[in-house]
This record gives structure tokens, sequence and C-alpha cells, in this order.
């Protein structure tokens, strides 16, 4: 018996976007009766729900009164998918569009190994040859990127990759029952690295399935509330995913790092912004909820950090810009002070 699958898009604001999405999935090459497409929306307020509704009325949709991020509208359709018995959970952008194999590709790499819980899809830049994604890199330092976004297209093999985006991505439900969903605390950002550094930390691989295809309409953005976000989650995920031996042999990289994007910041406007970021932490309300979530992280642990960190990387790259100056000097210290801290992380 084939796996049955959801499809779960989350929209907000996105009439312009469902057309090309959701008429792709009508050409998928799956059998019908084994996969469902489920929109779960934001409160959209552009028409996107009936639009749907009226063109596209085999898709189940679930609306949300309010917005509750990214993250919050993924974990409702990931719920539905749990509570129905689905096999596995595809993420799937509300501004993309599918390659007919796209399923059927993920679903048989999926398939080699039960320990295999996410299997992103090869992304590519819509109208274009070149990558968006072929598996995303985690900084030792908690910040994420998509490998090899604008690289030409090249032949791919199945591999390991640190984490999936959370754009196109298969994911296991037995898995998902046993470590969790999304952190409901990441309201948009961050949450497919988070889940991804846990699954690593559990026991499970994260893969690309090449041949698995999905056409992205990526565009850059460096709003206000994704650089709040962005830094909010990335220091959220440092203090409940590493080991506190760790976490003390990288303080001296939290010193450097926190001036650098305070640099940063104040270049793009942005200072007020990192600030708020940073502030939430010293809020004496928030330790306890963060303690708590580090419990709940930890022990799910089956892998130590010095396998996990295997993975992670000391540069950034495959960035929407040239390389700056400030980049390239950082790019050389976080080099040079991963290796040396590296090979000490024993535990």
């Amino acid at each position: 018996m084939l796996p049955r699958v959801a499809v779960i898009i989350v929209t907000y604001q996105g009439r312009q976007y469902v057309p090309d999405c959701l008429s792709s999935l009508q050409a998928v090459d799956y059998p019908a009766d084994r996969w469902e497409t489920v929109v779960v929306d934001n409160a959209s307020a552009d028409g996107t729900v009936e639009y749907i509704r009226q063109k596209f009325p085999h898709a189940t949709v679930l609306v949300q009164d309010i917005n509750t991020g990214f993250t919050g509208a993924n974990n409702r359709g990931l719920q539905y998918a749990l509570d129905r018995g689905f096999d596995f959970a595809y993420l799937l952008n509300q501004d993309t569009a599918v390659h007919p194999g796209f399923l059927r590709q993920a679903l048989q790499v999926a398939e080699t190994d039960a320990r295999i819980a996410a299997v992103q899809s090869k992304l590519l830049l819509h109208g274009t040859a070149k990558i968006n994604s072929w598996g995303n890199a985690i900084h030792f330092m908690g910040f994420g990127y998509a490998g090899g976004n604008g690289m030409p297209d090249v032949p791919l093999t199945v591999r390991d990759i640190a984490y999936p985006s959370g754009a196109a991505v298969l994911l296991r439900c037995a898995v998902l029952r046993r470590v969790g969903l999304l952190d409901a605390a990441m309201f948009m950002y961050h949450e497919d690295l988070e889940l991804g550094w846990r699954l690593w930390l559990a026991g499970y691989r994260c893969v690309v399935a090449p041949l698995s295809v999905v056409y992205h309409k990526y565009e850059f953005s460096r709003s206000v509330a994704k650089w709040h976000w962005m830094e909010r989650n990335r220091i959220r995920v440092l203090l409940t995913h590493y080991r506190w031996r760790t976490l003390a042999l990288l303080v001296p990289a939290v010193l450097m790092v926190d001036g650098g994007m305070i640099l940063l910041s104040a270049r793009h406007g942005l200072l007020g912004q990192l600030l708020t970021a940073h502030a939430y932490y010293f809020r004496p309300s928030t330790w306890p909820l963060l303690g708590r979530r580090r419990r709940e992280v930890q022990r799910l642990r089956r892998v130590p950090d010095r396998e996990v960190v295997k993975r992670f990387v000391s540069r950034i790259e495959f960035q929407d810009s040239p390389p700056t100056g400030f980049t390239q000097v950082a790019n050389a210290v976080f080099g040079w002070y991963w290796r040396a801290v590296s090979p000490l992380i024993r535990w």
C-alpha cells in the first residue's frame, strides 16, 4: 500500500500565488486517493480563501481566525495530518510550483531508510535554471542559509543535509509524533532550522532528494519583522539545543557575533529590532519557558554534540548579494575559531 500524504500549504495574502501553486499540484503523478491538499489560511484579507474554494474545491481549507504565523499555521496542518493517520506530511510554500514527480521522488527516498525523517526537494529559482536550495546549512552560531542559492542547476545525488528548507519538505509523521511539531514559540523564520537540528539530535536524518523538484518564486527580504524573528529565534535554538559545555566554549564567539550584529543592524537601520529581540531574553518570564523547552529538546537526545556539529559550517555563503568586506572578515575569523574549538567538543 502506498503511503498517504498530506500536502500542507500555508497561505497569507496569497491570491497572486495560489493559482500557479495549486494548478501545478493537479498534474502530480502520485495516485489521487493517496494524498490530499490541505490549505491553512492565516486570516488573509485578499480573497485567497474564496478563490481556492471556487477554483480548487477538492482542497481542504482550514481558516485561521488570526494570523498565527508560518509556524502556527503549519502546525495546524501537521496536526490535521497526524489526527487523520497520514504517513507523511509535505510542507509547501504558497509561492511555489511543483514538478509532477516531486511527491513520488521524495517518497522513494524516504522509504530507503526509516531513520530519514525529513526529505527536502531540490528547490530551483522559478523561471531559471538556478538553485534556490540544495539543502540548507547551519552555521555553528545558529545562522541558517540556503545551500547553493544562485548556483547553476547541476546533477546531484541524495545526501544528508543539515536542515531542510520549510518551503518544500516531506516529513515522516511517525517521527513527528515522537519529537513534536515545529517550535510554537517561533512565529516565523528559523523554525525549519530548529526542527532539522532537533531531528539530528534525536537520531534521525535529513536528506535532499534531487529528483524531487519544486520551483520557488523566491524574493529576498530584509524586513523589520524578519530581522527581529531571525535573531530572536537564532538565540533560542542555541540555548535549547547545545549542551551547556558546548555553549561555554562558544562564549567568545557569542560576544563577537553580538558586536558584529550591532554594527550590521545599525548600518541597515534595524538596531531597534535587534535590541528588542535580545531584550526578550532579559525578561524574567522568558527563562522558565526557555528552560522547559530546553528540557523537552534534551530529553530527545540520542546523538552527542560532537556528532551533530560535524554537519555545521563556519562560513556564510550563497547570499543574495556579493560578499562584503565585513562578511569576508567574519568568515575568516569564525573559520579560525571553529577549527580551534570544534575538536574540543567531545561530549
